[in-house]
């Protein structure tokens, strides 16, 4: 499963989105968040 997993300053724990299933909008739309950390591993 290839994912990207990214932190937010205000969330506590990271988010996975399994990129496989995920739409490209829902991705951007996440990545753009204001309270983002910038903190991204891509998992293959």
């Amino acid at each position: 499963m290839a994912a990207l997993n990214f932190s937010s300053r205000e969330r506590s724990s990271a988010v996975i989105f399994d990129l496989q299933t995920t739409s490209l909008r829902e991705l951007n739309t996440a990545l753009h968040a204001p309270d983002l950390s910038g903190e991204f591993v891509i998992e293959n």
